[in-house]
C-alpha cells in the first residue's frame, strides 16, 4: 500500500510538478474517481490513508496525457476499463464515479457549474467530434463527404433518443452506413451485422444513460447488477461457472507507468461500453429475449423498464456472430 505522500512524490519526481501543485489534482480526480479513495490507514493513531498501488500508475498516467492534451473525460475510460476486467485494487465506487464524470463532466454528487459543468455544444462539442470520429473509422476511403454526412445525421438521430424505441435498425440507418462502409458494393451479412452492431451499441446506451443515476448509486442491487455488468463483459455468463480471472493485461500487481499507459490508449471506449452493457441488461430486465442457459441480469429497485427498452431485436444473433469471430481469432 501507498500513501498519499508516496504517489505525490513519485509524480514529482517524474517532473510532472511540484507536491503543492499536484495535491489539488490528486483531490479533484478523486472526485470524479479518476484516481481511486484510500483503501485503509497507517498502524499510527491518526495515520494517513493508503491506496492500492495500483493507484499511483493511474495518477502517473493521468498527468502525462493531460500533458499531451487528453481530455480528463477521456481518461474516464481508465479505471472503467480496469474495473471491467477485473484488475485488483480499482473498485465498483470508483468505476461508477468515472463513468458518471464522462457523461455529465461533473463529480457525482456535485452540482453543475456554470463555468464548466456543462459539456461544450456545437460542432466542437464532444458529442460531435466522437460522431466524427465513429464515421472516420469506419469509413471507406472512396466514401464521399455526402456519405459521412449522412451516417453522422442517422447517429445523431439515433442517440437523440430515437434507438431506445426501435428494436431494429432503422433502413436509412442502415443504407447510410453501407453508403460509407462500402461504397459501389452490394450489402453483404457480414456488413449488415457491423451496422446493427453500431447501432445496438448506440440504442443501449440510451437505454442505460436515462436511469444513470440509478446505476451510479451505493446499492446492493446496484452493486449486484454491475457484476453482472462485468460478467458480460468478460464473455462469462454461463450459468453455473465461476467468474474468470482477470485477463493478462489486466493483472497488475506491481503496475508500472508505462503499462498503465499502454492501457489507457487501449480502452478508450470502457465508458460507452459499460453503459452500452448496462442497457442490454435493462432491455432483458423489460422483457427482452435472453436464454435460459444465460445469467440474467439481479432486478434493480425503483426502475420500471420501458416495454420499448424489451422490443424483439436481433442481439442474440450478433452475439452468436461475436463469439464465433472470436472463435475463429483464438
Amino acid at each position: 500500500m501507498l500513501t498519499k505522500r508516496e504517489i505525490l512524490e513519485t509524480a514529482e519526481r517524474a517532473h510532472y510538478g511540484s507536491i503543492a501543485v499536484l495535491e489539488p489534482k490528486f483531490r479533484s480526480w478523486q472526485r470524479f474517481g479518476l484516481v481511486g479513495v484510500a483503501v485503509g490507514k497507517t498502524a499510527r493513531r491518526g495515520g494517513e490513508g493508503l491506496w492500492h498501488p495500483i493507484q499511483q500508475p493511474i495518477f502517473l498516467a493521468i498527468l502525462n496525457n493531460r500533458a499531451q492534451g487528453v481530455r480528463l473525460t477521456t481518461m474516464a475510460n481508465l479505471p472503467v476499463g480496469l474495473w471491467l476486467a477485473r484488475a485488483e485494487g480499482v473498485e465498483l465506487s470508483q468505476a461508477q464515479r468515472a463513468l458518471y464524470y464522462w457523461i455529465t463532466r461533473r463529480a457525482l454528487g456535485g452540482t453543475p457549474d456554470a463555468r464548466r459543468g456543462n459539456r461544450p455544444t456545437g460542432a466542437r462539442s464532444i458529442r460531435e467530434q466522437a460522431i466524427r470520429a465513429i464515421v472516420e473509422n469506419i469509413a471507406h476511403p472512396d466514401a464521399t463527404t455526402q456519405a459521412r454526412r449522412e451516417l453522422a445525421r442517422q447517429i445523431k438521430i439515433q442517440a437523440d433518443g430515437l434507438a431506445r424505441s426501435l428494436g431494429q435498425p432503422p433502413a436509412g440507418f442502415l443504407r447510410a452506413y453501407l453508403a460509407l462502409v462500402a461504397p459501389d458494393r452490394a450489402s453483404t451479412e457480414e456488413i449488415r451485422a457491423d451496422a446493427s452492431n453500431l447501432y445496438y451499441f448506440i440504442r443501449f446506451q440510451m437505454i442505460a444513460a436515462d436511469v444513470l443515476n440509478v446505476l451510479c448509486a451505493d446499492r446492493s442491487d446496484v452493486r449486484a447488477f454491475w457484476g453482472w455488468v462485468r460478467r458480460y463483459a468478460m464473455d462469462d455468463l454461463e450459468a453455473g461457472t465461476p467468474e474468470r480471472p482477470p485477463p493478462t493485461w489486466a493483472q497488475l500487481q506491481e503496475p508500472t507507468p508505462a503499462q498503465v499507459e499502454t492501457l489507457s490508449r487501449g480502452i478508450e471506449r470502457s465508458c460507452a461500453l459499460a453503459l452500452s452493457y448496462s442497457g442490454v441488461g435493462l432491455r432483458i430486465l423489460a422483457g427482452g429475449e435472453w436464454p435460459e442457459r444465460l445469467i440474467r441480469p439481479p432486478i434493480l429497485r425503483g426502475i420500471e423498464p420501458s416495454p420499448t427498452w424489451g422490443e424483439p431485436d436481433h442481439l442474440l444473433d450478433l452475439i452468436a456472430t461475436q463469439r464465433e469471430r472470436w472463435r475463429r481469432s483464438e
